[in-house]
């Protein structure tokens, strides 16, 4: 105890303490952001923003050393003129970007309200789809349908306080009044509706949440509601050329508890795309116009694949070049594109942001500089064999 307290008071100590409260105290951070066709949108935070500022630039502008941002919605005016702190939930484009779905939760609760937001004039809109406080979400449809799933009053909500009704909105029309297309039981878990598009289509589902674990879903065929034939524990990772892109929570059929699976969704037979081994975690996985990305954890170490279908049915795996002994995250895609962000950091390497297409690496978007000297630190990871 005495030689502690005496290295609290050594010059070392000091130094120490003064970098380190410098590091944490550093406004040097990287706008990580999402893509949406030739933009990029960033939520940013800052001293002079606190609640933040939605914000959105083209691509080949982001990747400038200075970009300049198209502010779309000041999280903190609108807090300070409507006397309601604000805080930025979710944004939904239509399909033709001219107008959005904007949440916002008062405070940060779980509960948001919904607003239509117009791209062009970048304001809310009059008389728009708008609705109050609650739990749930919603998706367009086209420009004036909404598929809502959202509690909205008395019997609207489940036992744990989810919606457990979807319905078809029309814009014009009353929400109460609005057609119910899909209902589950107050004792089940909840309901939920989503859209996923690619370039040649927007497929719709929803989803029964039979408990916290186990759901089902259905998806929009041929005029109807057709059932999924999938284990109902399973995460889904959106849609590649009519096959729905999901990995499994439980061993089925052929395939075992972790493998990521093609539903396709005209035959809806099943087809593995990969799996990992026990020393393997998938991290995340975003898909683009020609396939997926997946980041995959090895003994704690990152790396990313690109995984295309090809014409025949087949999935092909390739390794994207990026420095090992790391952190892999923060991953973008889109489907309209094989464009990609991603992120690499590791104890001797500061936080970079790549962007790339396809199988390859182009640049390096953003770098943050680093706080110590890094080229006089080694870097191995030793593992106690259990």
């Amino acid at each position: 105890r005495g030689k502690g307290k005496y290295y609290l008071e050594t010059t070392c100590f000091l130094k120490d303490e003064n970098n380190a409260l410098k590091i944490f105290a550093s406004v040097d951070k990287i706008p990580y952001v999402t893509i949406d066709g030739e933009y990029v949108y960033n939520l940013w935070n800052d001293d002079e923003h606190i609640q933040g500022v939605y914000r959105r630039t083209k691509i080949e502008e982001y990747l400038k050393a200075s970009p300049s941002w198209e502010i779309l919605l000041d999280l903190d005016d609108l807090s300070q003129k409507e006397n309601v702190k604000w805080v930025f939930n979710n944004f939904e484009l239509t399909r033709d970007n001219s107008r959005a779905l904007i949440f916002l939760s008062p405070g940060g609760s779980d509960a948001d309200v919904m607003r239509e937001f117009d791209m062009q004039k970048k304001e809310f809109i009059e008389n728009g789809f708008t609705l109050p406080e609650a739990k749930g979400s919603a998706h367009w449809v086209d420009n004036n349908t909404l598929r809502v799933d959202r509690t909205h009053g008395e019997n609207s909500e489940t036992d744990g306080g989810y919606a457990r009704t979807i319905r078809e909105w029309k814009r014009g029309e009353h929400f109460e009044s609005a057609k119910v297309i899909y209902e589950i039981n107050k004792s089940e878990y909840l309901t939920y509706s989503k859209d996923v598009r690619t370039s040649a289509q927007t497929c719709f589902f929803l989803g029964r949440g039979i408990d916290f674990y186990h759901i089902e879903e259905m998806v929009f065929q041929n005029g109807e509601w057709r059932k999924l034939n999938l284990p109902t524990m399973a995460e889904d990772f959106k849609i590649v050329e009519n096959k729905y892109i999901v990995m499994i929570k439980e061993d089925w059929n052929q395939f075992k508890i972790g493998d990521v699976i093609a539903y396709d969704l005209g035959t809806h037979e099943c087809k593995k795309i990969f799996s990992v081994n026990k020393n393997e975690s998938i991290y995340s996985i975003s898909r683009s116009r020609s396939g997926l990305y997946a980041i995959v954890d090895e003994d704690v170490k990152g790396t990313l694949y690109k995984f295309t279908l090809d014409k025949t049915g087949n999935w092909s795996k390739v390794k994207i070049d990026l420095p090992v002994n790391g952190s892999v995250g923060n991953l973008s895609t889109d489907y309209q594109s094989d464009k990609f962000f991603v992120s690499y950091s590791s104890f001797n390497k500061p936080a970079t942001y790549y962007y790339g297409e396809g199988e390859k690496i182009i640049c390096a978007a953003r770098r943050l500089l680093p706080f110590i000297i890094m080229k006089t630190l080694s870097l191995n990871k030793v593992f106690q064999p259990v």
